[in-house]
Parts: C-alpha cells; structure tokens; sequence
C-alpha cells in the first residue's frame, strides 16, 4: 500500500448521486494505492439497492433478461450485450458486426473458464480482484477482451510480483501484448538477476526472441557502466 486516504461524506437525498460518482471515481485511482470510502447509513443503503439491480444478477449466475450466450471451454455464461460491450472493445466490435448474434464462443487457448468468471464480474460489478487473483493467464484473457483499464491493473501488480521464476514468460508476454512498462520493468529484472537467470531453463525460450535478449544485454552493460569496474 502506498498511501490510505479516508474520505468521510453527508449524505442527504438530494447528494446520494454524488456519492456514488464519488465511489466510482475512487475504483479508477492507480491500484497500487488503497483508498477507504466512509458514507452515511442512507448511502449505503443506496448501494446496496444499485448492487441488487436485475442487470447485475448474471454476475451471481441468474439469467433473468439475458441476452448473450458466450461459451468458455465447457461452460456457459448468460450475459447481457450492452454490459459486454460498454466495458470490452472486443465484445462492442463483435456485437457492431454481429448485431443478431446469441451465442459465442470464445477461443479456449486463450481464456480460461475460471479467468472469464473474474472478468465477468468486474464488467457487472466494476470491482477489480484481489492481488492475489492476478496472474500471467488472468493478464493475457483481459488483453483478449481488450479490457484496457484491467490489464493497466494486472500490469502493476505483475510489475510488484516478478520473480526468477516468472520473469521470462512475464517479459514475452509484455512483449507479444505491446505493454511496454510492464517489458521495461521484466527486462530491468532479468538484468538484475542475470547470472541466476541465465543458467535456468526458461532463458532458453528467450533466447527465441532477439529483440529482448538485445535489451537485456543493453541493460546489463549499462548497469555494469554504472557501477564501474
């Protein structure tokens, strides 16, 4: 956590909007940082009646006013187009060329069933996971359904996450996704740790990508001019 602000709030009938604008203008700060939102009784309330809404029960497995059928593996998700499509580039292209469509499968290599319950329930609900839920997979199925402002928040948590075990695939999937932040901070690691990484068995599948293994080397002589003899 890097800072913790606490807002405390009045609500009256006639601010109870404002309120909740508050609290969603509070799930787009960067997700490094935690913040707590302090409200009155009759707000809260508010919420929770916003959370009940009908449009929001597929994020709990009802299918009440569905109208979509998409298909991960063997699973079936009822949803709503117009929720799809407001939060995913991919789902709104889809839905534009294919305004009659009710069923769609998505292609399992590339999203797991398990990933498409998270990332469902963030286009209904718009609360992003735990840390703990954030992994390379979850990063790769939000950049397939071009869910900008998820894949910003897997990106930071990957950047805090590296390690010698996941660097390599971590920097060829930043690679391959074009995130360029997320590939700095993989290649700045590797070149860190170079003389670890080197002798592992993942450095052998970087070896098939010469533009990162040329920013690394690149990395590492710089840093060796850093430091001096």
């Amino acid at each position: 956590v890097i800072s913790e602000k606490i807002l405390h709030t009045t609500c009256s009938p006639d601010n109870e909007t404002r309120c909740i604008e508050i609290l969603h203008d509070f799930t787009d700060f960067p997700p490094l940082n935690r913040f707590t939102l302090t409200v009155t009784m009759k707000a809260r309330e508010y919420l929770h009646s916003q959370l009940s809404h009908p449009f929001l029960r597929p994020a709990r497995g009802e299918t009440r006013f569905t109208d979509i059928k998409i298909l991960v593996g063997e699973d079936c998700y009822p949803a709503h187009r117009i929720i799809l499509a407001a939060h995913s580039m991919f789902f709104s292209k889809l839905f534009d060329h294919n305004p009659r469509l009710e069923e769609y499968k998505l292609q399992s290599d590339r999203i797991s069933s398990d990933d498409f319950k998270v990332l469902k329930y963030y286009m209904y609900i718009g609360s992003l996971p735990d840390r703990s839920y954030v992994d390379l997979s979850l990063l790769k199925a939000a950049h397939y359904l071009e869910l900008n402002h998820f894949v910003r928040y897997c990106s930071y948590v990957l950047m805090d996450t590296l390690g010698v075990e996941n660097v390599v695939d971590i920097c060829i999937a930043s690679e391959n996704m074009e995130l360029k932040d997320l590939k700095i901070a993989a290649v700045e690691f590797i070149a860190e740790k170079i003389e670890v990484i080197v002798n592992m068995e993942k450095w052998m599948s970087l070896k098939s990508h010469p533009n990162l293994i040329k920013e690394v080397a690149l990395r590492v002589c710089n840093s060796q001019k850093e430091t001096g003899p």
